[in-house]
């Protein structure tokens, strides 16, 4: 980003018209259509990261019902940051003593739900498409754990 920031000085000293060109357009794309979405994204995931504590986590999940469980897990895919990894002890936690399989593995899949790429998904490829991708994602983390949880664990394979 440096690099491009240098080259744009550049430009800017040897065709100053283009130079201004240019940021009128960054200003008009990235500055109205795209900052505004960006921070609202980031303070709602700041909101559920002070909300959404381990120990509030856990007394959620213990006395929900199964269905109840699995919204919780979509919800909190969607809304999880950072790699996958660093996820996987509390979620080893949370299967050693509430979740199923399959509660986990909508998580994981959820997690293909991006926020903060959803305005670019949007300026790529429309909001009618990105709002079909992430409605299939949520559909196929749904079967998922359906599947998981009505047919794998009522044959004892995953116990």
């Amino acid at each position: 980003m440096f690099i491009i920031l240098i080259m744009y000085l550049i430009i800017g000293f040897f065709n100053f018209d283009y130079f201004l060109l240019v940021w009128k357009e960054v200003y008009n794309i990235f500055i109205k259509q795209i900052l505004w979405v960006l921070v609202i994204v980031f303070f709602l995931m700041f909101i559920l990261n002070i909300l959404l504590e381990k120990e509030k986590v856990k007394q959620l999940i213990k006395n929900s019902n199964n269905f109840t469980k699995y919204i919780f897990s979509i919800i909190w895919g969607i809304f999880s940051t950072g790699p996958v990894y660093m996820w996987y002890p509390f979620l080893k936690q949370l299967k050693d003593h509430w979740l199923h399989y399959g509660h986990i593995a909508s998580f994981i899949y959820a997690r293909a739900i991006k926020l903060p790429f959803i305005t670019v998904m949007i300026l790529y490829f429309w909001l009618k498409y990105t709002i079909i991708f992430n409605f299939v994602l949520l559909f196929l983390s749904f079967i998922l754990w359906l599947f998981i949880n009505f047919f794998l664990t009522k044959t004892n394979i995953m116990k």
